[in-house]
């Protein structure tokens, strides 16, 4: 008996730990991380909340939700390219309000030419987007309104 007992410990403590493992995934994808703290988390994935300050079409199709300031003193840009931007039904219902949006933040968004979202010459004469840390959004399931519009 005692044999069978001495190899099956090894046995749970591997499934143990196994499973102990398989949390921590889940963990980093639900920690919250506020808007003004976005920056600390360059190239991991996490979950931003915070006000809509403003939203806006960049004239490609594409749609900018500025988190905490208007750009360019956003505390982080969500970024919603054009072929993803119909999966967005309340886009202009978002001023105001208290979101939570899940992906990777980036130090700063898309030099020319990189996803073919932004470039460095825009339309308004501002400079290139973004300076602020950002995130693309391709899926619905990753933004979550949490707050009404203020009055």
């Amino acid at each position: 008996m005692r044999i069978r007992h001495t190899l099956t410990r090894p046995l749970y403590a591997s499934v143990l730990l196994l499973f102990v493992a398989s949390l921590s995934p889940l963990t980093a994808q639900t920690e919250v991380v506020q808007h003004k703290r976005a920056k600390r988390y360059v190239d991991q994935m996490v979950n931003v909340e915070g006000p809509v300050a403003r939203v806006r079409n960049l004239g490609n199709g594409s749609v900018q939700i500025e988190i905490g300031r208007p750009y360019p003193s956003s505390s982080l840009v969500v970024v919603i390219p054009e072929e993803a931007v119909g999966l967005f039904r309340e886009l202009r219902d978002l001023e105001g309000r208290v979101i939570r949006v899940y992906g990777r933040v980036r130090a700063s968004l898309l030099e020319k030419g990189s996803v073919g979202i932004v470039s460095t010459d825009n339309q308004n004469g501002e400079p290139p987007l973004l300076k602020a840390p950002s995130m693309v959004l391709r899926e619905r399931g990753k933004l979550q309104v949490l707050g009404p519009a203020k009055k």
